[in-house]
């Protein structure tokens, strides 16, 4: 079988978002942002989700999606749910969990939900956000 080329970059080893394959049953019982290498969240309360969120779009999407450049999220979310109404998160969080159908999503469901709450926010708030291919990563000091 042929898979998409967004899924297996490596046939059988590393996904084209850069987590080997093998690791994610580990990120998905701890969590991504919990063994992210780079990040500035670790844990999602109620006051940081859209910032956790935004964490986990960087380290799980930005390899493939900008917010609004190079295959942009937001014009794909509002190709699938209009403008005309706010854009439901439970919708969003059930649509990444089965957008690339072969593989899953790489991290636990609170990370989903927080994803799925910063990609609803971007509805509403014209932050934009650089794919990791043109900006690289960034730590902090």
């Amino acid at each position: 079988m042929d898979l998409p080329v967004f899924h297996l970059a490596i046939a059988g080893y590393l996904y084209s978002n850069g987590i080997r394959k093998d690791d994610y049953p580990l990120l998905q019982r701890d969590g991504l942002l919990a063994r992210a290498t780079y990040t500035r969240v670790r844990r999602i309360t109620e006051a940081n989700e859209i910032d956790a969120g935004r964490e986990v779009f960087l380290l799980a999407c930005t390899r493939c999606h900008t917010v609004d450049g190079v295959n942009g999220i937001r014009s794909v979310l509002a190709a699938m749910y209009g403008d005309e109404r706010p854009w439901d998160r439970e919708a969003i969080a059930s649509y990444v969990g089965a957008m690339h159908d072969l593989r899953p999503f790489p991290g636990n469901a609170r990370e989903k939900s927080a994803l799925a709450a910063y990609l609803a926010f971007l509805q509403t708030h014209r932050e934009s956000l650089e794919g990791a291919q043109a900006t690289g990563v960034v730590s902090e000091p």
